[in-house]
This record gives C-alpha cells, sequence and structure tokens, in this order.
C-alpha cells in the first residue's frame, strides 16, 4: 500500500515535471492503455478506432482484460489510462462518466426456442445454460445481478457450460439448446449474423451504465482528454437499446 502511494507520488510529479511538445492528434505516437471486458471492447473500440484512425493514424489504443479486484492499482499506478465497466464509487482519486446505457436479454437457438412467444421463469430454470466470465464459477456482472434476483425467487440457473468471451458464448448457444444472459446491444448484434432468438428475461432487470474511469492526475493531460472524448463520441453514436 505504501509502495502504491509512493509510486503515485512519483507520476503527479512526473505529470507536473514533464516537458513532453504539445500533443497533436496528427503527428502523435502516443500508446493509450485501455482495461474493458469483452463486451465493452466489441462496443466501443471499432467506434473509436474509426474515428481515430483517419485522423490520428500513428496513435495506439492497446486493450488488457478488464480487473474489477486490480481497477484503481492500475489506475493508481499507470499500468492502464482507461477503465471501462459496470462501475460504482470508485476511489477518491478517480474520475468517472458515464458512456451509454444497456440492459438483459436471454438468448437462445432459433432451432431450438424460435417457437416460443416469451421465455416463461419455468422454463427459463428448466433450461440448461451457458455462463461467461474470467472462469467457471466466476460469471460477468450482468449475470451475477439476474442471479442474486433469480435466488430470491428460490430458482437458480443449471449451468453446463462456461466460455470467457461473448462471442463464443452466441455461437455455442446458436448451435445448442443452451441459454445465456447477455446484454441487449451484443445479443441483437449477434442476432443478425447468428440463428439467434432474444427473449425478455422472465425477471425484468433495471438498465445499467457503463462507465469511463480514470485517475485525477490524467484529469487535465491533453492527449489523455482528447482520447476520452473519442470514446465519449463513440459511445454516444451508438443506436438506442430497441
Amino acid at each position: 500500500m505504501i509502495a502504491g502511494r509512493v509510486q503515485a507520488g512519483l507520476n503527479e510529479i512526473a505529470g507536473a515535471l514533464s516537458t513532453e511538445p504539445p500533443f497533436e492528434p496528427a503527428t502523435s505516437d502516443r500508446a493509450f492503455k485501455v482495461m474493458m471486458s469483452g463486451y465493452t471492447a466489441v462496443m466501443l473500440l471499432p467506434g473509436v478506432l474509426r474515428r481515430v484512425r483517419p485522423i490520428a493514424p500513428d496513435i495506439k489504443i492497446f486493450n488488457q482484460h478488464m480487473s474489477h479486484a486490480n481497477l484503481h492499482q492500475s489506475l493508481d499506478q499507470g499500468d492502464c489510462d482507461l477503465a471501462f465497466g459496470y462501475l460504482r464509487a470508485p476511489h477518491p482519486n478517480l474520475r468517472i462518466s458515464n458512456c451509454f446505457s444497456d440492459d438483459a436479454t436471454c438468448i437462445g437457438s432459433i432451432k431450438h426456442w424460435g417457437q416460443q412467444e416469451e421465455l416463461s421463469l419455468d422454463a427459463f430454470a428448466e433450461a440448461h445454460h451457458i455462463s461467461m466470465g474470467d472462469s467457471p464459477g466466476s460469471n460477468s456482472t450482468l449475470e451475477g445481478i439476474f442471479d442474486r434476483e433469480l435466488q430470491l425467487l428460490g430458482r437458480r440457473r443449471s449451468i453446463v457450460a462456461h466460455s470467457p468471451t461473448p462471442s463464443a458464448v452466441a455461437r455455442i448457444v446458436a448451435a445448442t439448446d443452451l441459454l445465456a444472459i447477455m446484454s441487449t446491444r451484443l445479443a441483437n448484434d449477434y442476432a443478425r449474423h447468428m440463428p439467434l432468438r432474444c427473449f425478455k428475461p422472465p425477471i425484468p432487470l433495471p438498465s445499467f451504465d457503463i462507465a469511463m474511469v480514470w485517475h485525477e492526475r490524467s484529469q487535465k493531460d491533453v492527449g489523455h482528454a482528447w482520447i476520452r472524448e473519442q470514446f465519449r463520441k463513440a459511445a454516444t453514436s451508438l443506436a438506442p437499446v430497441p
């Protein structure tokens, strides 16, 4: 902990004493390290890179795995510049700004679930499911919220498969009788390209916000402010949730 505070102090001093030339997107080759899940990467990185490439061809954006446990440490020590996710009440020396909203959808294959008009709680509980997250037993934040609500009703999902990435989950669901919980934005996108049926979850859930977080010392960094703006504009350009 002491080492972290010392490192943070050194980072602030280095920022104050920096003699780097003014940031010019067109000529800069600066690398920005962002921490995001597969879901937020799919939602934001294509739009950001589509914006950045024509005006700042040498700017680099490197995505690294999202870790809620190490979020503050990674930003505090400069291991990443920005983090994205379902985040609440960050550390006092972090800044936070909402990017976009989403909600939950249940997906199943058209072959096995295409005749269903809606998905009842009984049908959902009796089906087999695939979960998503870093490792088995470590599900996505959205699934965690849903499972807690399900447990309040005395039900639980019967999980028989697991995958860490949303694209793999969507492909597995499309090829089997398994169900999955996924963000509505992702589910609708995958359903345009795969034989998937989207259902409203049998338990209503409120929408959730995906936020962007950065360290206080980066607030006045011109280059950092510029890349934050690119992410904001990419988030604003997302289509509304149906």
